[in-house]
């Protein structure tokens, strides 16, 4: 594992969240650190160290026995362009050479270094630290920043009597508090995707939280929020001269965050679910993320583009919206031969691939924003279908 020159307060945050997103378990807390303030708080959670290199990590969040991990996140931050990246694992991956283990039960077997050793497997790269959360410091944590504004897509009831867990959260546009939160991440059961679905979910709640917490109101709030961090979070990070760092969440803009999902699909495997990675795409989409950066408006990447059909609906309430982002694409190089108007108004911008040709990567690259599904469909003259939401208004 490389050294790392530094953390932020932001990307600690958005631990939590991502933590918090697996909403299904509590973890372990922090009660044996040493307590010693503010400070001595930093010094458990965070690091700084020598090479100015990323910081990786990975969010791990267990089931409410603590045997399996039912959300998975690898997380990295370049402090040098302050961009944070962050790749969803669903609970089903199939790791390889694991006698068709799925990824969700690494954890019953070799916690939190077994859990490591497979998702540097699956994405080659390297991972230096993990983090846990306490599930109740999910919930303050969103109460402290007042609430997340979410469009919730659909009725989400569902009971649990084993773990005396109840969701019931009504579609449409609210501020879901710290209890609807836990809900509207955990929730899975009415999606056609179930966990798939589930995520492209977590993904909007991420989305959203930046939003929220980078409001002056929170921003003003941050030793309450690194006090709630230390009493509910296990990790192995440490600290030095953290205090120089805490101005980088005024640097970082939602633009400068991408989330995505591993790629793959859901397969049957001697008679049970998996969700099976891509490994061409899953090397691609590092590539990109970790080591290209492209710049989109390169000709080599214009050139590029101009093999992918492109359809773009507008997703919003906005009059020649769908145009405008077409246009966007075109100057990127894109073939778009659609452009038409979605029958609802979406919050996240979809990019669906058709096929499995398609690179979708390569669209989010050019919009800074989207949220990749894998929707094969033999009869789509297309290889990509765009729904743009208002967050590709940029």
């Amino acid at each position: 594992m490389s050294y790392i020159k530094g953390i932020k307060i932001l990307v600690v945050i958005i631990i939590i969240v991502g933590l918090g997103v697996c909403a299904t378990s509590i973890f372990g807390s922090t009660n044996d650190a040493q307590d010693t303030g503010i400070v001595g708080r930093l010094s458990h959670l965070l690091g700084i160290e020598s090479n100015g290199g990323r910081i990786n990590g990975v969010i791990m969040g267990t089931d409410e026995g603590g045997t399996r991990t039912d959300f998975l996140m690898f997380v990295s931050y370049n402090p040098k362009n302050k961009k944070l990246n962050m790749i969803s694992i669903p609970r089903d991956t199939r790791v390889p050479n694991s006698n068709d283990r799925k990824i969700n039960s690494v954890f019953s077997k070799g916690k939190e270094d077994l859990v490591i050793k497979d998702v540097e497997f699956l994405l080659n790269l390297s991972i230096d630290y993990y983090a846990i959360v306490n599930l109740d410091g999910f919930r303050k944590i969103v109460d402290e920043i007042g609430g997340i504004p979410m469009n919730v897509p659909i009725d989400m009831k569902y009971y649990d009597p084993a773990q005396k867990f109840y969701i019931n959260i009504d579609q449409g546009y609210q501020i879901l508090d710290g209890e609807k939160s836990e809900g509207f991440v955990r929730y899975r059961s009415g999606y056609p995707t179930a966990d798939l679905g589930r995520i492209e979910a977590q993904h909007e709640f991420i989305n959203a939280t930046i939003a929220k917490i980078k409001e002056p109101e929170n921003l003003v709030k941050i030793p309450s929020f690194i006090n709630i961090i230390a009493d509910n979070i296990k990790t192995n990070m440490p600290v030095k001269e953290i205090l120089l760092y805490l101005n980088d969440i005024a640097k970082i803009d939602r633009e400068s965050v991408i989330i995505e999902r591993l790629p793959g699909e859901p397969k049957y495997i001697n008679g049970l679910s998996y969700f099976v990675n891509d490994k061409d795409k899953t090397q691609s989409m590092v590539e990109r993320m970790f080591y290209n950066e492209e710049d989109v408006t390169d000709a080599s990447a214009i050139e590029r583009n101009k093999a992918f059909k492109v359809e773009v609906y507008n997703g919003t309430s906005i009059p020649g919206f769908g145009s405008k982002i077409a246009e966007k694409l075109r100057q990127k190089g894109f073939n778009v031969v659609r452009v038409d108007n979605w029958d609802t108004n979406i919050i996240e911008t979809k990019i669906y691939e058709r096929n499995r040709k398609a690179e979708g990567s390569y669209v989010k690259n050019a919009l800074r924003v989207g949220e990749i599904v894998a929707e094969y469909d033999s009869d789509s003259d297309v290889d990509i279908t765009v729904i743009a939401g208002p967050d590709a208004n940029n």
